[in-house]
């Protein structure tokens, strides 16, 4: 007589289709992250104050900014320019 049970080949088949899962999702996630990414420019600090006095001068300037972390700062393509000069101060 079979069991009912089978746990572990039910575990298996479960484990394998969550990876599928996964997989397919991280597919299909890629390509929209490395899109927007080539969209943007990052600019990172070490240091807290030059992290804050760079946001100043982004709002003087009227620069749009995202700040992706703590030590982060995230513009788009078509402001890197002015992002730049502003960064070159802080070399």
């Amino acid at each position: 007589m079979i069991k009912k049970g089978l746990g572990i080949t039910k575990w298996i088949c479960y484990g394998a289709s969550l990876v599928l899962i996964i997989l397919m999702l991280g597919g299909v996630v890629a390509p929209i992250v490395t899109n927007k990414m080539n969209n943007t420019q990052n600019y990172c600090f070490s240091d807290m104050t030059e992290l804050q006095l760079f946001e100043k001068k982004l709002n003087e300037g009227k620069v749009p900014f995202s700040r992706l972390s703590d030590t982060t700062i995230n513009v788009s393509k078509e402001y890197e320019k002015e992002a730049d000069n502003i960064y070159q101060v802080f070399e």
